[in-house]
């Protein structure tokens, strides 16, 4: 058998030649934009047709999605263990609350703010993380997730004003603009604003991503030494992932107090940086899309938990305790996706979309099926007419 025959029977054509992709292509290209038309519309008709409660909870969603995104790509994709996450989700809603409510800003004046504040503490963290690694990375974030919280309770009111201690205050003008035709509340203005600011955001990580920046996190995650002989700036690119991902996080965080416009320290302790990361394991930690996907499971998963303890028969007696049975069946809830989804749900739906639909590179070949066996094409037969090599010509 020819070595270009093994090398075909290795990769399996689909049956179907519709089910090909080239990405670029007329009919790729085609099929983005429908998704994307089909989304958009979708996003901008639910605060026609859902309650002010559920844009609520949506308006949440966008805001752990973009604080979810710098998680990813700090942890999910350069590999560095971020135990601090909810602390930079912190400094973006302090700096949102204080400067709205003692000051009298506009939301949308704060969120530069909260994002350079965030590049800042990112910066100042990321540096020891150039000498850190690995368990002792996660303490050092363990140490400032658990800190930061303990500082404001109790020295907050030094330049925070008294009963600070007990939240800040953020309240904002709200109402729905004369030029918008959409008949939505106040709430769906605001669920539409942060769904913009998501979509702006996703849309800005997703083009850097794909760029040399984003190829870089990837080999740094698979090993520095490997990064570096491909020509990566290692220092650069993992300083650069703590930095972006503490801004996201402060952006998550300024947006999150539109929805609930107060801040205490206990909301962002460390369950909210186990809930972060918890998140990320279930949605894909690799994947820009996961972060949506963990997003909606940070906001709709607890609740559904404890609708489920309450609709068991054996366990409506412990209503009392209904939070701590809540937390039990949330955690058991969590290790089956775990278990059968390890890399994530969206990794998983990928995975079931190309048995439908595979996109190939432009020049490039299909990839193998899951699990096939590829042989290794035969090396060439020797040359009956050369003359034999000798030791010195082999080994030079």
């Amino acid at each position: 058998m020819s070595t270009s025959t093994m090398s075909t029977a290795a990769v399996p054509i689909p049956k179907a030649a519709g089910r090909v992709l080239v990405r670029g292509s007329a009919r790729h290209r085609l099929l983005v934009g429908a998704v994307a038309a089909i989304a958009a519309v979708v996003g901008i008709l639910v605060p026609v047709v859902v309650t002010d409660f559920e844009l609520g909870r949506l308006s949440q969603v966008a805001a752990y999605a973009v604080a979810l995104l710098g998680l990813n790509i700090v942890t999910g994709m350069s590999g560095q263990i971020s135990l601090g996450h909810a602390a930079f989700f912190g400094v973006g809603a302090y700096t949102t609350a204080i400067l709205a409510g003692d000051h009298g800003w506009p939301f949308f004046a704060t969120i530069p703010v909260s994002a350079a504040i965030g590049a800042l503490v990112g910066l100042v963290v990321g540096i020891p993380a150039l000498r850190l690694k690995g368990m002792y990375l996660a303490i050092v974030t363990l140490a400032l997730g658990t800190a930061v919280p303990i500082y404001l309770q109790g020295h907050s009111s030094a330049w925070l004003g008294a009963g600070s201690a007990s939240g800040v205050r953020a309240s904002f003008r709200w109402t729905k603009p004369d030029w918008l035709l959409l008949d939505v509340s106040a709430a769906g203005w605001k669920y539409l604003v942060l769904l913009a600011i998501a979509v702006v955001v996703f849309l800005l990580v997703a083009q850097v991503l794909r760029s040399r920046v984003g190829r870089g996190l990837l080999y740094i995650s698979s090993g520095e030494r490997t990064a570096a002989v491909s020509g990566v700036w290692t220092a650069g690119t993992k300083i650069g992932a703590f930095v972006v991902s503490s801004m996201l996080a402060a952006v998550g965080g300024s947006m999150y107090m539109l929805v609930v416009p107060i801040v205490t320290p206990q909301s962002i302790g460390f369950s909210l940086t186990l809930l972060f990361l918890t998140a990320m394991i279930i949605g894909g930690k690799s994947s820009v899309a996961g972060a949506v996907v963990g997003a909606f499971f940070m906001v709709y998963l607890p609740p559904m938990s404890s609708q489920l303890v309450l609709g068991i028969p054996g366990l409506q007696s412990l209503t009392a305790h209904v939070g701590l049975v809540s937390n039990i069946v949330y955690g058991a809830l969590l290790l089956l996706c775990v278990f059968f989804l390890p890399r994530g749900v969206v990794p998983a739906a990928a995975r079931l979309a190309r048995r439908f639909v595979v996109v190939i590179p432009a020049g490039g070949e299909l990839p193998a099926a899951s699990g096939a066996r590829t042989r290794r094409p035969a090396p060439p037969a020797p040359d009956a007419d050369a003359a034999p090599r000798t030791p010195e010509e082999i080994h030079s």
